[in-house]
C-alpha cells in the first residue's frame, strides 16, 4: 500500500525534514555569507519589497530547496557569478522561509486532514476548511526566520548581540 491509497497517513517526517533542512541552510548561510548583512538588508526591506524579492528569484529559491547539500555549493558558486553575496544570502533566508513554510503547511495538513478528503458532512467541512484556511494565511508572514538559527553554532567573532538578532 503506497501513500496515494491512504491520503491520510501523516506528514510529519517531510515536516521535520524541512525544519531540518531550514536549519542546514542557516548554518550555511552563517558559515559561507555574511549573516547579519542579510539579517540587516532583510529588516530594512519593506513587506512589499520581501514579496518582491521572493517572487523576483523563485527560480532560483526553489533550485536552493531542490539541492541536496552537496549539490547547493556548486550552485552557489554558479550564482555568484551572475550576483552579489548579499543577494545569494538573501535568497539563503527566504529559502529558510520557505521550508519553515512546508514544515507548517505539513502541520496544518496533517491536523485538518479529515476536512480535506471526502466524507465529512458539509458544514463541520465548511468550518473546518475556514479554519484551514486563517491559518494558511498566518503561514505568509515575512519575519526573519530565527527559529531556524541555533545559538551554539555561531562563530566566536559573532557578538551575543548579533546572535540575539538572528536568533530572537
Amino acid at each position: 500500500m503506497t501513500s496515494y491509497d491512504n491520503p491520510l497517513k501523516s506528514m510529519s517526517q517531510y515536516g521535520a525534514f524541512s525544519k531540518e533542512d531550514a536549519r542546514t541552510l542557516a548554518q550555511f548561510l552563517i558559515d559561507t555569507y555574511d549573516a547579519r548583512a542579510a539579517y540587516a538588508e532583510f529588516e530594512k526591506m519593506s513587506v512589499g519589497e520581501k514579496l518582491d524579492f521572493e517572487n523576483n528569484n523563485i527560480d532560483i529559491i526553489t533550485e536552493i530547496l531542490t539541492k541536496t547539500e552537496s549539490q547547493r555549493r556548486p550552485l552557489f558558486r554558479k550564482l555568484e557569478k551572475n550576483s552579489n553575496k548579499l543577494t545569494i544570502g538573501l535568497a539563503i533566508v527566504f529559502a529558510i522561509i520557505g521550508l519553515q513554510r512546508v514544515a507548517d503547511v505539513l502541520e496544518l495538513r496533517d491536523r485538518y486532514i479529515t476536512s480535506l478528503v471526502p466524507g465529512q458532512s458539509y458544514r463541520p467541512t465548511s468550518a473546518q476548511l475556514y479554519a484551514f484556511t486563517l491559518n494558511m494565511n498566518r503561514l505568509y508572514n515575512l519575519h526573519w526566520p530565527a527559529e531556524a538559527f541555533d545559538w551554539s553554532e555561531f562563530p566566536d567573532d559573532f557578538s551575543d548581540e548579533d546572535r540575539e538578532k538572528l536568533i530572537c
